[in-house]
């Protein structure tokens, strides 16, 4: 199948015709997530919650995450290879445990170099290394598993500000992103 977030809710197209999975019915959908480790959940992006929805069963887990973040959207989701849930928003950046029971908001901070540089979130990427890279608004980031924290990589312009914001990540067989 092909699942297809719309403005209305989520469709499932199994080459021949579209399918509306009802209980999305009038939840836009921003982002839609495979699950890489297991291979009937997708997680699903709204403007309030996300959901872990069972292709098989066609059932979800809704979890609100306006509690952290009040009127955001989510742009990217990646599960880390330690099963950790990582949602990027246009209001920051949100990590649950494998559980999720718990879990952490990231926001940026003038004060401390060492946080997310933008709380706007457009791309998460784990590299070969295990690493956690994020796109922002603001540039690109590091996440340091060993402080909880950030190393921030922002080319400067002229302006003192971000050239561009970073909307994609990849990396060559070479290792090289």
């Amino acid at each position: 199948f092909i699942w297809i977030g719309t403005t209305m809710g989520l469709l499932r197209w199994d080459g021949y015709s579209y399918n509306s999975i009802t209980q999305f019915n009038n939840i836009e959908i921003n982002e839609i997530y495979a699950d890489p480790y297991n291979k009937e959940i997708l997680w699903l992006g709204s403007q309030k919650k996300i959901f872990q929805f069972n292709i098989s069963t066609l059932t979800e887990v809704s979890f609100d995450i306006t509690k952290k973040l009040n009127k955001n959207i989510v742009t990217t989701f990646l599960k880390d290879r330690m099963k950790n849930l990582w949602v990027g928003t246009n209001k920051g950046l949100l990590k649950f445990d494998n559980s999720m029971s718990n879990s952490q908001l990231f926001m940026p901070d003038s004060s401390n170099q060492n946080c997310i540089s933008s709380k706007g979130i457009n791309i998460l990427f784990q590299d070969s290394d295990d690493n956690i890279w994020i796109g922002t608004d603001n540039g690109l980031d590091l996440y340091n598993y060993s402080g909880n924290n950030f190393s921030q990589y922002l080319e400067k312009s002229k302006y003192n500000k971000s050239t561009r914001g970073v909307t994609s990540i990849a990396q060559d067989s070479n290792g090289d992103l």
